[in-house]
């Protein structure tokens, strides 16, 4: 200590040196990082879950539709005009009538798979009658039917709506060992609505 004159006062004692304003700076940046980690959270999340969505999606149109489960074979409907290759038939919505026009045995060549094609009319009673190549299934053994191939070419049978009086006709496709067969005739709801006989 330096030595000073006697009955000199003692220098006022010096104020501490500021703290750095590096704290008042993190408490005003703090909550805008906080937002912003808040914000980046939940978008992950958004994406993770629209990701998750879109791959069960993805999966669920992979997956087949399922087949009508055969708890017994459909029967084959009576036809009261007595043509054996027209069938009347009665859905909840309507009542209409499934005609076999043609069939004929198709077989790539160099292949060994054959395949059926069948063309058929379907008409409209009373009420409306919805169909669809999904809707129709073909067997040579009827527990194990086969469902109509999405072939999606010229002349296949569409998907529609059919009013009293209107028709829709159409060809669908099978892949089945050749011989007689039953094609049958299924609602949207997988239930049997009816059953034709195909004679090779």
């Amino acid at each position: 200590m330096a030595d000073r004159p006697l009955g000199t006062p003692p220098p006022a004692p010096q104020p501490p040196p500021e703290p750095p304003r590096r704290r008042s700076l993190l408490l005003r940046i703090a909550p805008a990082v906080g937002t912003f980690v808040i914000l980046a959270l939940a978008a992950v999340i958004i994406v993770t879950g629209s990701v998750q969505d879109n791959r069960k999606a993805a999966e669920e149109a992979r997956r087949p539709a399922p087949s009508p489960v055969i708890t017994a074979p459909p029967a084959v409907a009576s036809d009261p005009t007595g043509e054996p290759d027209a069938i009347e038939f009665t859905t909840p919505q309507g009542r209409g009538e499934l005609t076999v026009i043609d069939h004929t045995w198709l077989r790539k060549p160099g292949s060994s798979e054959v395949r059926l094609r069948v063309q058929v009319e379907l008409r409209a009673l009373d009420g409306v009658v919805e169909y669809d190549p999904a809707f129709f299934f073909a067997a040579r053994d009827l527990a194990n039917p086969v469902r109509a191939e999405d072939s999606f070419a010229h002349g296949d049978l569409d998907v529609g709506v059919l009013d009293p009086g209107d028709a829709a006709r159409g060809y669908l496709t099978f892949l089945l060992p050749r011989g007689d067969v039953t094609l049958m005739m299924s609602s949207d709801a997988a239930d049997w609505i009816t059953a034709i006989k195909i004679v090779d």
